[in-house]
């Protein structure tokens, strides 16, 4: 039988091999080289960067000295020097607007000194009080001094005082005056009020106060009466029930930045139980 001889193809050796790195598609990898000396050199930046911050911190000059914070009102009862020396002061109300009984459902407008500059419209801060036979004066004072808990309602009624104030009408003669304490009234929204809200608020109830004789060109000041710090009082000034009524008028506008003629409260330093 004859047999032909094929020879086989020659392979290359293992030197002559072609080099394959190693790629993702042929799931083979290669160990770094130089991953060690690398993770090194970082670790010595790191540590040198930290020396530094630290060595600059500690002898930098320069280093501004800390703001001192605010002391503690002495109001709050927080200083270790205890409360203030002042015996009393003056607060004036956040609110101040009227009513009317015989138009119930009016509501007298607020801001009516406002004015027009070239930046805008300008509403000051001063207050209308009024009262007439049917209209009353409703103002929201909010005591936030602690240990001054002793109130009393205050009318500063010298023209003199009022430093070219609005002041349109004032007593001549020692007038009678109702002052209503209203309970639960709740915050007033200026130039929301009117007599049927005042008295439809539910959970609100009324109580007189006192009647102050409020006295011509000089001050009268009320009794005094609890308001406890960080509380809402509500208070309703009308004339007194008739004959007196008739003769009611006073109206004048309330600055106040100045404590020396107004409508106000004084807040003396003492507690007062609630009754």
């Amino acid at each position: 039988m004859n047999s032909e001889y094929i020879p086989l193809k020659d392979t290359p050796s293992d030197e002559e091999q072609e080099f394959i790195p190693a790629t993702r598609e042929s799931g083979l990898s290669a160990p770094p080289r130089y991953s060690g000396l690398m993770s090194f050199g970082a670790l010595t930046i790191l540590f040198l960067c930290t020396l530094a911050n630290t060595l600059h911190l500690t002898f930098h000059e320069n280093v501004p000295a800390p703001i001192p914070t605010r002391q503690p009102s002495t109001y709050m009862g927080l200083s270790p020097e205890g409360p203030s020396s002042e015996e009393s002061f003056t607060l004036f109300p956040v609110v101040l607007t009227q009513i009317d009984s015989s138009s119930k459902a009016h509501i007298f407008k607020e801001d009516v000194k406002q004015t027009s500059s070239a930046f805008g419209t300008v509403w000051p801060d001063i207050r209308h009080f009024q009262l007439r036979s049917t209209i009353s004066s409703v103002a929201q004072f909010r005591p936030v001094d602690y240990g001054y808990e002793s109130c009393a309602l205050t009318f500063m009624l010298n023209p003199e005082a009022a430093h070219g104030g609005d002041v349109q009408s004032l007593p001549s003669l020692p007038h009678p005056v109702d002052v209503y304490i209203h309970h639960g009234a709740g915050p007033i929204a200026p130039g929301s009020l009117s007599y049927n809200k005042l008295y439809g608020r539910r959970g609100s109830n009324r109580r007189l106060l006192e009647t102050i004789a409020v006295l011509p060109n000089t001050t009268t000041k009320g009794e005094s009466f609890p308001c406890a710090s960080g509380s809402l009082i509500t208070l309703e000034v009308s004339c007194r029930a008739p004959p007196q009524r008739d003769q009611c008028d006073i109206d004048f506008w309330h600055d106040p930045r100045n404590n020396k003629f107004g409508f106000m409260i004084t807040q003396s330093k003492g507690f007062i139980p609630v009754s």
